[in-house]
């Protein structure tokens, strides 16, 4: 079962801050001023986000009024959350007010969108469409029409991307060894960033630092495996 913890920044002092036993408790996000967390659960039959004190407490529903929203995202002033629908078939990202409220449709759209993620400026959000195949694409950050981004490939999982200041870093699977790259919004270039010793975990998403100094990524240290000799196999 998964369950969300904190610790520092180099593991020690593990704390548990849920207690849903539930296989699909994730996606956790630090609010901009890192005093709240917000997740996703489905402990309850439905995905729900929840938001919890880092420091203790009972984690608490975001909205009542939202229905099967998951994979939160903070705007930049930590007022509003953007939380995805995961309906295949009517896929949508609404932005919620941090103390409860009503839900403000942003996007939509025919297949699964999420992993919302607001500018610097609050005026435009960026978010993943597709699930194999994500193009990332772009709306404003109080809804409207969204648009494709020009010459931005797209990436292996809605959560293998970060909106930086100047342009979208990116986890490049096509090849090995996986890479890291850069796509500059303003020129539309593609950089190279790092190369990766060993893969990155599917759906383990990439990270910037607030302050946009460092990326962190899941990987893959080890796949074992176990030959089981079964007798009497029909």
């Amino acid at each position: 079962m998964r369950e969300v913890w904190v610790a520092d920044i180099d593991g020690s002092n593990p704390v548990q801050l849920t207690h849903f036993n539930d296989p699909f408790t994730g996606t956790p996000r630090w609010s901009p001023n890192g005093r709240l967390i917000a997740f996703d659960s489905r402990a309850g039959g439905q995905a729900t986000v929840y938001i919890v004190d880092p420091d203790g407490g009972l984690p608490r529903r975001l909205s009542p009024k939202a229905k099967g929203d998951s994979i939160p995202t903070w705007s930049r002033d930590g007022k509003w959350i953007y939380v995805s629908a995961l309906d295949r078939e009517n896929a949508e990202i609404y932005k919620i007010p941090l103390e409860g409220g009503a839900p403000k449709l942003i996007a939509k759209a025919g297949e699964m969108i999420c992993n919302g993620k607001e500018t610097e400026d609050g005026r435009w959000l960026y978010f993943g469409k597709g699930d194999a195949e994500t193009e990332i694409r772009v709306v404003p950050s109080n809804g409207g029409e969204d648009q494709a981004i020009p010459g931005m490939p797209k990436v292996r999982d809605m959560t293998d991307w970060a909106l930086g200041k100047e342009g979208i870093f990116f986890l490049d699977r096509r090849g090995l060894p996986t890479t890291i790259k850069f796509f500059d919004l303003g020129t539309k270039r593609i950089r190279q960033i790092a190369t990766l010793n060993k893969p990155a975990y599917i759906w383990g998403g990439l990270s910037l630092s607030p302050d946009g100094k460092w990326l962190a990524y899941s990987q893959v240290d080890d796949t074992p495996a176990d030959i089981k000799l079964v007798e009497h196999f029909e």
